[in-house]
């Protein structure tokens, strides 16, 4: 009985710290190719770099957070130039990036 308390305690306590990251991966980091045209910074290819970038390198360290969890100006003077220095992104690689998370933060939030 004492295990199965165990367990049911651990399961519950798991599905309460999941609870909030119901967030899907395209919620967190739209598609490029959702993005309003006129909204799009860079390249179809650099967007797809950037968010590639944002999926893999980011997710390798920490699960991967909503873009538009952060303002601008948090991106740019914060959260870039230091996870690019901790990933040893290259400048061609956050400069997609950051065309990423410009284009998504400039796009209107669309339901889905």
């Amino acid at each position: 009985m004492r295990k199965t308390s165990y367990l049911t305690r651990a399961l519950l306590v798991v599905t309460a710290l999941s609870g909030g990251a119901c967030v899907s991966l395209e919620q967190a980091a739209p598609l490029p190719e959702t993005l309003p045209a006129a909204m799009r910074v860079g390249t179809p290819s650099q967007l797809a770099l950037g968010r590639e970038i944002y999926v893999t390198k980011c997710a390798a360290c920490h699960s991967v957070e909503p873009v538009r969890k952060y303002s601008l100006a948090q991106w740019e003077h914060e959260i870039l130039p230091e996870m690019a220095e901790e990933t040893n992104l290259n400048e061609h690689d956050t400069a997609a990036v950051r065309a990423y998370v410009v284009s998504v933060l400039k796009s209107p939030v669309t339901e889905g």
